[in-house]
């Protein structure tokens, strides 16, 4: 909740140096939508500072990073990766735990001698990876 309210905090200010060129109104209604609907709007401005990669387009839309209050005041940049960190490793870990359960079920079906050659298997895999780890 803390990263939320630093985020509408700090929005009005990520308005202003993102889009210099919107008017008064026009940046009112950003600032609104992203009170309303944060998560979409974090989205949106991903895609944008995506496209912003382009350093021919930051120049020619005006869009100045540089900005002294920006940068060491803007806790939305933190809230933005946090977030996305956040989504990741959740999406990671559901991917993962699905995999095991389906790696289980295999698991199961097997005779008693090839889960024992199975065992036996990953831990030289496991055994040769930590060996690399520490000799490099």
């Amino acid at each position: 909740m803390q990263l939320l309210r630093a985020a509408l905090t700090d929005f009005p200010l990520v308005v202003r140096n993102l889009y210099p060129d919107l008017n008064p109104q026009a940046q009112r209604e950003k600032i609104a939508a992203f009170e309303a609907a944060p998560a979409a709007e974090m989205l949106k401005i991903l895609q944008y500072l995506r496209n912003l990669v382009h350093p021919p387009r930051c120049i020619r839309i005006g869009v100045k990073f540089g900005a002294g209050e920006f940068e060491s005041d803007c806790k939305f940049v933190f809230v933005i990766a946090i977030q996305v960190m956040a989504c990741l490793f959740d999406s990671f870990r559901k991917k993962a735990e699905t995999r095991l359960t389906d790696v289980e079920g295999l698991v199961r079906n097997l005779s008693p001698e090839d889960r024992a050659g199975l065992i036996t298997y990953i831990r030289g895999l496991v055994q040769d990876a930590s060996t690399s780890i520490v000799s490099s």
